[in-house]
Formats: C-alpha cells, structure tokens, sequence
C-alpha cells in the first residue's frame, strides 16, 4: 500500500495549465496531515473508482515565487475534465527528483515533459 493524500481539488494560480500547457488539480491538504518532502513524484489519483496516472509536484514553484506556501499540485495523464470540488486520493508511488528553480519556463516545461515520461514508465503506463 501506497502513502496516500486526500483532499478537494482548488483554484490554483493557473500556471500549469496557462503557461506550460499542464493543466493541475490543486489539492487543498489538511494541516494536520503528514506531507511527504518537496519533489516530483509518480502517483496515482483514485477518483470515482478510476486509478488515473499522474505526476505530482510538492513544493513552493521556485521558479516563479520566492516565498510562496507549499502546494500540492498533479497533472493527471490524458484527462481533460474541470475537477473543482471533488475529493481526490494520491498515492505516491515514487519519488522522481526534487524541486528545482529554472531560469525559463521552456526549461521547466521540457523537465516537466521527461517527469511525464518517467511518470509512465514508473507506473507502467505507455
């Protein structure tokens, strides 16, 4: 069994889906819940009785914030629908690499594509 996260999806600041074409369910986290450390990770959401493939970043997105709260924040592979308000369980699999501050964004968003493709070759999916 995995170590897992509940929590309602929230309105994020929009950067993932606006700026790096990775559109993230925020995930709201209870303050009383343990977090695992700052990183990339290989994880599975279970919504609606669906395991779905996804990559979620723990951290404070240093590339563009220099004193920003921690956020949990998962793109989940090939899945389209507006999430707000549902309740998501992850289930982190693996850690894939920690957080980073990039100069550019084209450099985050080409390390965002190789954490997608190590996300699928962790869970198998292809």
């Amino acid at each position: 069994r995995y170590f897992s996260l509940i929590g309602p999806v929230i309105q994020g600041e929009g950067i993932g889906k606006e700026l790096l074409g990775y559109p993230t369910a925020n995930i709201n986290v209870s303050p009383s819940q343990a977090i695992p450390a700052e990183g990339i990770y290989a994880t599975w959401i279970k919504f609606n009785d669906q395991l779905l493939p996804s990559a979620t970043s723990i951290g404070k997105k240093p590339t563009f914030h220099t004193d920003a709260p921690l956020t949990v924040e998962t793109f989940i592979l090939d899945f389209k629908r507006n999430l707000y308000g549902e309740h998501l369980e992850l289930e982190f699999v693996e850690r894939i690499r920690g957080q980073e501050k990039f100069s550019t964004i084209e450099l985050l968003s080409a390390e965002i594509e190789k954490d997608i493709v190590e996300t699928k070759r962790i869970l198998g999916v292809l």
